[in-house]
């Protein structure tokens, strides 16, 4: 009988020793993977803010290229009509002084 109580004893002292080690596992297990989330998220963070920069970057060409076609255009629209006035601004305005008097 002696024998079987030191056999539950030891038995459960073992039992014991292998919780308390695998605890101690969980915890370090814990710890990696804590550590390894934040490199992530910190890997993940970096990338998109390049990400976004990149981005914003080429928005940015995008919208100076846009810009100065607008202006290209806009001062060709002016350059026209600058012409146009020109060429027919004596035509214009005799139109004008007829149609009055036509009244």
């Amino acid at each position: 009988m002696n024998t079987i109580i030191r056999q539950i004893i030891d038995a459960d002292k073992d039992a014991r020793l292998k919780v308390a080690h695998a605890k101690e596992q969980l915890k370090k297990s814990k710890s990696i993977f804590n550590e390894q989330s934040l490199d992530i998220k910190n890997q993940f963070d970096k990338s998109a803010l390049e990400a976004i920069a990149d981005k914003e970057r080429v928005l940015e060409r995008n919208y100076q290229e846009h810009l100065r076609l607008m202006n290209a255009s806009y001062t060709d629209s002016c350059s026209k009509l600058e012409s146009q006035f020109a060429s027919n601004r004596d035509k214009w305005i005799n139109d004008i002084i007829r149609r009055c008097f036509d009244l």
